[in-house]
């Protein structure tokens, strides 16, 4: 959405058509927003987290059982309430009063409509307003309970949310819930997988091609950052990476965190630990004057295998009643925790170093940690650094592309298959190459620039042009240019893209590239000009999810209390928007073929939604297809994805042809949840539609007014 212009009740909306480019206006009731974020919200995983619920009802029993003993009345403020869950185990644990804060007007409405059934409306007071917007609350509270927290721990504003809480809403002595926090980091090496997340790409450069320099680090030394732990005083003897980044000047990259279901990513396989984890920072939310906005610190780590740090892994720990363990919700991943559980509204971090440091078995080296009000950063001290400050990328490239896009340019560079089949195409079609998309490197790939007499790149981003023409100047491509209009570009001999394009979100959308090239087409009056690649196929396969379809499920009773109320609220909003198909990567994610149900095609995975020619003009007619999808067993999703053909290969954006269910890692899949008063169904008919530069589905265990087509 672009912007909005009211007319009664309805609201023209301005938007992007993914496929066209185009920007176009339709017509929508002026609530369509509060309606869709209640849609896509899917607190469900975070309601159903049965570890999280029971943990946080146990600080409360305890803490209020302590407050009652010493004689005192209990208010317990539960900021963010949400559907009311905490307050209402506040208010069964014995709390006198409870004040349930909640900013978003449509959840704050709900939570009452459930504590209003639930017989404790005497005893809680929900207020629509934020915690740190409120002066006083009368009586003060000496409870606080809050769930504010995210991957990162403090993305959400935890910390001013108890700093100035404690400051100006509630008595001195006011326990919190959760009491304390530990945020732990370990060292890892993982040149052919997170690197690939960060990594600026190497044409024709192998990974192992390294320039590396030695440096003899004292320990022991003047340093600005506060140190809560001395380190030892021998001197340690620390490897520098460097690559000669095409982009210039080193880059420490981008400090965002990498948040991503850690469990999926395998020890010995994917990664190497290099050390345990670490306590990098540690938080008493009971204590407003240790509670700092902006803070650095320095912890031992001790080295247990000799690599080198590509990445840290992270995640944190709650101390629910400041009992030090006898109450704690861990988010270590299952490899380090047998009793973790699985959840998606919290899940693992990853860091990425400013500078990837060799280090040596048996050392303790000074890990360096840094946080601001919302987010951490990391690094491995090499001897260079007298302070930490926020990382921010000075390249443009870690700024400007998400993790995934990263991944997936890297990940090009390494496709033998996709090259040989460009390569074989170029050569018959040499004179003009011209690359189509937007954030892609294709153009600058061997397969296309080494066969072509010249390579012209259309890339109408001015940041990404920047990014080409360093790659060109630096690895001296003299037969590529990089043009920002159509009107520039030269007839081409033949047109080629990944394809993809920065506004895309979900596969198909990448489309574009179908109406790029027939404009080019039309320009040079020539329908014959070759494309590649010339065909795509939306494919589909029904899924048996373990954890991820309870992000869109019904939540019904929950520790005790009925939470319909909030069923409603989602499943009228889910029904007043279009049929909803969501991002997510895959390959986090543990799930399992339908029973029952078989690829159609052999040696290709997944069953055909719809078939796309891009030889011919996506004006010419609108695309409909219908597929029923048949199972045994359970089905509670249906994965979607791309295939582009280059030649005889096929690039999928989804699932690989392997024994195993495998994803692919530098595309994200679509993903459509089946309802729960539909999970029972053993036929689902897909309807897949491509009119007006849109793709969309329709998904229904009837049939939908037509004959299957195959």
């Amino acid at each position: 959405m672009v912007g909005t212009v009211e007319s009664g009740e309805r609201v023209f909306k301005e938007k992007v058509n993914h496929v066209t480019g185009e920007r176009e206006w339709e017509v929508t009731h002026q609530d369509y927003d509060i309606v869709q974020e209640i849609a896509r919200s899917r607190f469900g995983d975070m309601i159903l987290d049965y570890d999280r619920n029971d943990r946080y009802e146990a600080a409360l029993i305890t803490v209020i059982k302590e407050k009652k003993a010493k004689g005192e009345y209990v208010h317990v403020l539960d900021i963010g309430t949400g559907t009311g869950l905490l307050s209402l185990m506040a208010a069964r644990a014995g709390a006198d009063r409870v004040t349930a804060l909640e900013v978003f007007a449509p959840m704050a409405d709900c939570a009452q409509k459930i504590i209003d059934q639930s017989g404790y409306a005497d005893f809680i007071t929900v207020i629509a307003h934020r915690s740190t917007d409120l002066s006083h609350l009368g009586e003060k509270p000496n409870v606080i309970v809050a769930e504010v927290f995210d991957t990162e721990l403090i993305g959400e504003g935890a910390l001013r949310t108890f700093k100035e809480a404690l400051e100006k809403l509630v008595q001195p002595g006011c326990r919190v819930i959760p009491a304390r926090a530990k945020f732990y980091v370990q060292a890892a090496e993982s040149p052919d997988f997170l690197r690939k997340f960060n990594d600026v790409p190497q044409i024709g450069m192998r990974r192992e091609e390294e320039r590396k320099v030695e440096m003899r680090v004292p320990l022991r030394r003047q340093c600005i950052i506060p140190v809560h732990e001395e380190v030892e005083t021998r001197e340690k003897k620390v490897t520098v990476i460097e690559d000669g980044s095409p982009l210039g000047s080193h880059c420490p990259g981008n400090c965002s965190v990498h948040d991503v279901q850690a469990s999926l990513i395998l020890p010995s396989s994917q990664f190497t630990p290099l050390s345990e984890p670490t306590v990098a920072f540690e938080f008493n939310f009971e204590d407003s004057q240790s509670i700092l906005f902006d803070e650095t610190a320095i912890a031992r780590m001790e080295v247990t295998k000799s690599g080198r740090v590509d990445a840290f892994l992270a995640w944190w720990d709650l101390d629910m009643d400041g009992s030090d363990g006898g109450n704690t919700l861990t988010m270590a991943p299952d490899w380090k925790d047998s009793n973790s559980r699985w959840r998606d509204h919290w899940m693992q971090a990853i860091y990425y170093p400013p500078k990837r440091i060799g280090v040596e078995r048996g050392q303790m080296v000074p890990l360096l940690g840094g946080h601001d009000e919302f987010s951490l950063w990391f690094a491995i001290d090499d001897g260079s650094l007298t302070s930490l400050d926020r990382p921010y990328c000075v390249c443009d490239f870690h700024a400007r592309l998400s993790r995934t896009m990263i991944y997936r340019m890297n990940e090009l560079m390494e496709d033998e298959r996709l090259a040989a089949a460009i390569e074989q195409e170029v050569a018959l079609h040499p004179w003009e190459v011209v690359v189509i998309g937007e954030g892609s490197m294709l153009g600058l790939h061997p397969s296309v620039r080494e066969g072509a007499n010249r390579v012209t790149i259309l890339e109408r981003t001015p940041w990404m042009r920047k990014i080409l023409r360093k790659y060109i100047k630096h690895y001296q491509l003299n037969n590529v240019q990089v043009v920002a209009d159509m009107a520039d570009l030269p007839k081409p001999s033949l047109i080629v893209g990944e394809p993809f394009f920065l506004s895309s979100v979900l596969p198909w959308e990448n489309l574009p590239f179908w109406y790029e090239v027939e404009k080019i087409r039309s320009i040079h009056r020539d329908k014959s000009i070759p494309v590649m690649p010339n065909r795509c196929s939306i494919r589909g396969i029904p899924m048996k999810f373990r954890d991820l379809h309870n992000t869109a499920g019904r939540v019904g009773t929950v520790n005790g209390f009925n939470l319909s109320k909030f069923d409603d609220l989602s499943e009228k909003a889910r029904s007043a928007v279009d049929e909803i198909v969501e991002d997510y990567s895959l390959w986090e994610y543990v799930g399992e073929e339908s029973e029952g149900w078989k690829d159609e095609e052999s040696g290709r995975a997944g069953t055909e939604l719809l078939h796309i020619n891009l030889e011919t003009s996506p004006n010419d007619d609108s695309l409909r297809n219908v597929k029923l999808i048949q199972v045994t067993g359970e089905m509670n999703g249906i994965a979607m994805w791309v295939d582009w053909q280059f030649g005889e290969y096929w690039m999928t954006t989804g699932r690989k042809r392997e024994s195993s269910l495998v994803w692919s890692v530098g595309h994200k899949q679509g993903v459509y949840f089946i309802p729960s008063d539909q999970l029972k169904e053993k036929n689902i008919h897909v309807i897949t539609q491509f009119t007006d530069g849109e793709v969309t589905f329709n998904f229904s265990p009837k049939p939908i007014g037509m004959e299957e087509k195959n």
